[in-house]
């Protein structure tokens, strides 16, 4: 019925969020449980087990769609938003933008101090979480948040076939 759906996650007990972009679906057992639309264009879903709660990124929001009660829900308006990752176990929600990056607590559903601008490359194009680190792709290249709050930066033909990073895996 999503002839052109590119977006999902999947939740608990084989349910997925599915989306073309606009239309968002609840799908388990191959049954439809819920159909929604977002007044945003829907750049990507994450689910996180920590709350049991979908997250939807859109270009200009953050929302929230529960299994539970089966309620789309708007928790942050903003601008220029390019990617996100559900972080630190389900605690955080780390959000790319084409100025830097912000942080979101999951559970109290608020920002974590300001627009981390002073970057590499600030023009994020995805983030990406790998065992506990997380990394930046931008259209000048890569980069690893340190614990120290500095970054290890990967950029040039050394390092990448390209400046620009449209994925990390």
């Amino acid at each position: 019925e999503m002839p052109t759906a590119s977006l999902f996650a999947g939740g608990e007990d084989f349910t997925f969020l599915v989306s073309d972009g606009k239309t968002l679906k609840c799908i388990k057992d191959s049954k439809v449980l819920w159909t929604g639309n977002q007044t945003d264009a829907i750049l990507d879903i994450r689910y996180s087990a920590a709350n049991s709660l979908f997250w939807i990124l859109g270009n200009q929001s953050l929302s929230t769609f529960s299994l539970k009660d089966k309620k789309l829900i708007k928790v942050f308006d903003g601008k220029g938003f390019t990617s996100f990752e559900v972080v630190e176990k389900g605690s955080k929600i780390i959000i790319g933008t084409k100025t830097g990056y912000m942080e979101w607590n999951t559970s109290s559903k608020k920002q974590i101090g300001e627009l981390h601008a002073k970057l590499p490359s600030p023009e994020i194009t995805c983030v990406k979480e790998i065992n506990g680190k997380v990394w930046f792709g931008s259209v000048f290249g890569a980069f690893m948040l340190r614990p120290d709050g500095k970054f290890n930066y990967y950029n040039g033909e050394r390092w990448l076939p390209g400046n620009k990073v449209i994925e990390i895996a």
